[in-house]
């Protein structure tokens, strides 16, 4: 049985957004979010503060697609605090979804590498 996956990794600026169709399929970048204020730290704004911003954009934009059905179960890869904002902020997703999460930056490893490196750490979650 198949099913659509999003893998989202990120960090405090970027995220990047891949659908894999488990267990075949290949890791398929769909977007790429990008907040420039959290990579230039606005004057008057805390990098905490920042964090929390970008966070509730990925959040935001997580929630809108699950709404619209994109996708089953979600996996988050993102440095511990990072992935800890977006645990809080994404607590309304459906009980039924399976959310798995990496406490890592993973945000410059190309696509083959990612798969290996989530197959090797999640294997429990991607059958």
């Amino acid at each position: 049985m198949t099913k659509t996956t999003w893998v989202v990794v990120c960090n405090d600026y970027r995220a990047q957004v891949y659908e894999w169709v488990i267990p075949d399929g290949p890791l398929l970048q769909l977007q790429v979010l990008v907040h420039s204020a959290g990579r230039c730290r606005s004057p008057g704004l805390s990098p905490e503060v920042e964090q929390r911003v970008f966070a509730q954009e990925v959040a935001g934009f997580l929630s809108s697609r699950v709404q619209r059905g994109e996708f089953v179960d979600l996996v988050l890869v993102a440095p511990p605090r990072f992935l800890g904002l977006l645990r809080e902020l994404l607590s309304d997703l459906p009980q039924s979804m399976a959310i798995k999460t990496l406490d890592k930056d993973l945000t410059a490893v190309k696509p083959q590498e990612l798969m290996k490196t989530l197959e090797n750490a999640l294997p429990y979650s991607l059958s």
